[in-house]
């Protein structure tokens, strides 16, 4: 089962006193003799301690919201998006919107909170959450904790934007399930760091142009449908020029979007291998 956070402090205190110090004069009791206590320190000026915490599966969601300024009518704390993070370890990668629905309306929730305690300390504009949410095996639950704060626009910013303009519409505090002005699901996945060597002597010119106008069907696959609100953007695209490129796949459910990015993943392959004419 989980531990309690008190259960996890009592833990962490145990090992104070096993800790290494990298400067020499201090030790953890210190001594009648030349070594400072840090314990000492710790209780005259405080201490902040991170837990690592370990569990079965863990996944990375976060929230990203908007504090409005303080005289916006209605609520100042907006969700704008819910993700889980794709991280290739603690690197950052692309996201894919919304959150897994058993632990979404608990990281809103919390999200909320912490908003509403920013706006009370004077923060407006952006910022997200970022949690890690640990499954436990035994009983399926899973349980989130709120790791980091990010007062700023980041890497779930401009594959939210990009749905928010194309599509219209607007993300519910409630379930967290984007909707669109008629009242449909959206939901996207989103890479920043695609990467083929190859993709460097494709012309950036001659890459839009085949998105654009090519017939072949699998680069009609991906393009963007402004009737049904589907399709892929591509962003990012000045560093095509280094074999890198980013995307974002919005779909009208979560196997939509996945099936887009991997019909794009394929797309772009081809072009790797075999040069940009065979995309025309």
């Amino acid at each position: 089962g989980f531990k309690t956070i008190n259960a996890l402090a009592k833990d962490i205190e145990k090992e104070f006193q096993n800790m290494k110090f990298e400067c020499i004069d201090s030790s953890w009791e210190g001594d009648s003799g030349s070594k400072t206590s840090f314990k000492a320190s710790m209780q005259e000026i405080g201490a902040i301690a991170e837990a690592f915490v370990e569990g079965d599966e863990t996944t990375s969601p976060s929230v990203q919201a908007v504090i409005e300024p303080n005289n916006t009518a209605g609520e100042r704390v907006v969700i704008l998006s819910t993700h889980e993070q794709i991280l290739d370890g603690q690197v950052y990668m692309g996201c894919q919107n919304p959150a897994n629905a058993s632990y979404r309306p608990d990281i809103i929730q919390q999200t909320m909170k912490i908003g509403t305690e920013l706006a009370t300390r004077g923060v407006v504009g952006h910022f997200s959450v970022d949690f890690l949410a640990i499954k436990s095996t035994l009983t399926g639950e899973s349980r989130v904790y709120a790791i980091e704060i990010n007062l700023r626009q980041g890497g779930t910013t401009h594959p939210h934007a990009n749905m928010a303009t194309l599509c219209g519409g607007y993300t519910s505090s409630e379930d967290g399930l984007f909707r669109t002005r008629d009242g449909s699901v959206r939901c996207y996945k989103a890479i920043d760091n695609y990467k083929d060597i190859r993709l460097k002597t494709v012309a950036l010119s001659d890459f839009l142009n085949a998105l654009s106008t090519s017939t072949l069907p699998f680069i009609q696959a991906v393009q963007w449908d402004d009737t049904t609100k589907t399709g892929v953007v591509f962003h990012m695209l000045n560093l095509l020029p280094a074999g890198k490129v980013g995307f974002t796949c919005i779909g009208k459910n979560l196997d939509h979007s996945n099936n887009l990015y991997n019909e794009t993943t394929k797309m772009l392959k081809v072009i790797a291998e075999e040069g940009i004419l065979k995309a025309r």
